[in-house]
């Protein structure tokens, strides 16, 4: 059911984070039906921002607020379903996705800088922050891409190895995303994750790859300089190597 509050009821309740959000200096936002012309942030990406999906579904559906709403900050927007991925409030991501269709699954990395400023999506956005939970909303929402590139050609794998999300990646592989792709410099997701020296993410990749993708990421590693090398780093080399050699 809508949110019986009235928009005066749901304003108040979100007054705090409009009024924090809109001290930030250089920052613009859409406007939105009720928004306070005076203030710089939207009733519907405060709402996000509290994670309160109740308030989100009556902003869209009684209050007309537009879904794919966004904010913008030095030429770069951030959608409401962005900003809820990234702050892991998979319930309102799960409301935004329904109501708005979620991503546009034919648009690519190119597209999405000349729609955004930048090239990200919300799986990236999921990922590189480690909301699993928001990449299993979207991996059952219709029109959202869990493997989409950005212009360097990396992927939402690539995005939790490099930050050291072994949950995401789990979740990532459950829903059937390639875990070997490549980025455009040649390197996968078991490769960032082992120079970035998180062992337990080496961990959940090996379990789905060749010992040539892994004789691949062994190579980079052993190629890099030992004064470079830490001991996360040296123990994922080592986990490589006993893995080629099983």
């Amino acid at each position: 059911a809508v949110d019986e509050r009235t928009l005066a009821e749901i304003l108040e309740q979100l007054q705090p984070t409009i009024a924090t959000q809109g001290r930030d200096v250089g920052v613009t936002w859409l406007p939105t039906a009720g928004a306070d012309p005076s203030g710089c942030v939207t009733p519907l990406i405060a709402a996000v921002l509290q994670n309160d999906a109740r308030a989100v579904k009556a902003l869209v559906t009684k209050f007309h607020s537009d879904p794919q709403e966004a904010m913008w900050h030095e030429g770069c927007g951030t959608s409401a379903a962005m900003v809820a991925a990234g702050n892991g409030g998979a319930e309102c991501l799960a409301v935004l996705l329904k109501l708005s269709g979620g991503d546009n699954p034919n648009e690519d990395a190119e597209a999405r800088v000349n729609r955004w400023g930048h090239d990200e999506t919300n799986a990236h956005f999921a990922a590189r922050f480690g909301h699993e939970r928001c990449l299993e909303v979207m991996s059952h929402a219709t029109g959202c891409r869990l493997d989409a590139q950005n212009v360097f050609g990396r992927s939402s794998v690539h995005h939790a190895a490099l930050h050291g999300h072994c949950t995401a990646l789990k979740t990532l592989r459950v829903a059937g995303v390639d875990m070997n792709v490549l980025d455009h410099a040649g390197y996968s997701a078991l490769t960032v994750a082992a120079a970035a020296g998180h062992a337990n993410c080496v961990i959940v990749l090996l379990a789905g790859v060749a010992k040539g993708a892994a004789q691949v990421a062994r190579n980079e590693l052993a190629n890099t300089p030992s004064g470079a090398k830490g001991e996360r780093t040296r123990k994922c080399l080592h986990l490589l190597t006993e893995f080629i050699d099983s």
